[in-house]
Parts: structure tokens; sequence; C-alpha cells
């Protein structure tokens, strides 16, 4: 009896993952449990996973570092994003072999594109304002935005990170609050960055833009 641990079936992994599997057949009974990648293309070649807990009743299997989809057993796949299967290979001592076990799970090495759709760059802000960011991604995880003011009283210049809500299938929303802060935050040059991630764990934390944040009211001087 095998039961797979990792990769869960029909998840989305990066280039780099790890493969568990736990099986009840005493270990002292075990020859050995190997594993395969399959594509719609080819059949890669078994490689032999190593005993990390073993009991007299149950063992359970892995390989200790994580694989890179580009290469398999010390072989070039070139392997492009999409669906993959690993398929195991049980064997005790009387040679009773089960390979009927297999997962299918798919590999996703991009990452979500995502774009500012408001504020708007370079603009003055005042108050509490709406971010909007449109994302490019079919297995989208989280979006977040925060802050980041080298003047602010924030210890490191940065404001937390603010969870984002979807509001259809390609935008995401949020609120800037600079009264939540303690102390509110000062008028002044602000950055807002976006951090979106998908299912695969690819992290997009390169868009931002920048603002003036200015909720002082203009100065009169008597004459």
């Amino acid at each position: 009896n095998i039961t797979v641990v990792a990769p869960a079936a029909n998840s989305f992994n990066n280039a780099n993952f790890t493969v568990n599997v736990n099986t009840t057949e005493r270990v002292s009974g075990l020859r050995n449990v190997s594993f395969r990648l399959e594509n719609n293309t080819m059949n890669f070649s078994w490689v032999e996973a190593n005993t990390a807990i073993a009991t007299l009743a149950t063992g359970r299997f892995y390989n200790a570092s994580r694989f890179n989809i580009t290469r398999w057993d010390n072989v070039n796949l070139n392997a492009t994003n999409g669906g993959f299967t690993i398929r195991f290979n049980v064997t005790d001592t009387a040679g009773n072999q089960n390979t009927s076990v297999t997962v299918n799970f798919t590999i996703d090495t991009v990452f979500p594109s995502v774009s500012f759709i408001n504020p708007l760059n370079n603009l003055n802000q005042t108050g509490n304002f709406t971010i909007n960011a449109t994302v490019t991604e079919s297995n989208i995880d989280s979006a977040w935005f925060r802050w980041v003011n080298g003047s602010s009283s924030a210890a490191d210049g940065r404001g937390p990170w603010v969870t984002m809500t979807r509001g259809t299938a390609t935008t995401f929303n949020g609120t800037f609050t600079n009264l939540t802060v303690a102390p509110a935050l000062f008028d002044g040059n602000y950055t807002i960055e976006l951090n979106v991630t998908d299912s695969a764990s690819n992290q997009n934390t390169s868009v931002y833009i920048q603002l003036i944040l200015d909720n002082n009211q203009p100065l009169i001087a008597a004459m």
C-alpha cells in the first residue's frame, strides 16, 4: 500500500520540488522504493528513494534533495511548463512490484504578471485611497501591497504587507489607510510595492509606483 505525500495531486509546483511517499509494507520486507517522471512525450529514468523514517510497521521514503525539473537523475530535461506525472515503484524482497500508484501535477515556473490600475505613478494622494492592480496568472494565490518611505517612523522605512482582495478574475483591490499606522504617516514621497504570488510559489515583487502623500492644507499668510 502506497500513499503519496508530496507532491500533492493536481498541485502547482515550481522547478524545484520534493517527492515523499509512505508505504505500509514492513521495511524489513522491502527491496526498494523508486519513482520516475513522466509526461506526454517520454518516461524518464527511475530514481531510488532514500529511507527517512523506518519502523517495523511502516516506512517513509523520500529523496533528500529537492528535484530541479530541468534535470532528472543528472539528465538535462529542458522541460517546459505543463502537466507531469510521477510514477512510484515499490518492490518487496519476494519480488512483488507495485507500479500502479501515480500522482499528477503541474510545473509552473512563470512569474505572475502584474500592473497598477490605480493610483497612477507620480501623483499626489490624500487621505485614504484605493489601490487596484491587474494580474495575469491562471493559478493566482495571493496579492499584497505595502508602502516604503525611508524617512518614516517605521523601523526599516517599510509598512506591513496588506492583503488585497480579488475584484474580478484578473483584478485585486486594496485600501491605503494611513491613519491605521501608529503614528500616522507623514506627508512626503512614498513607494507602493506589490507582491503577487501564484500557487507554485512564483513571486513577483518587482512592480511599484511612486506617489506624494499630502494631507496638509495650504498655509495662507496674513499680509
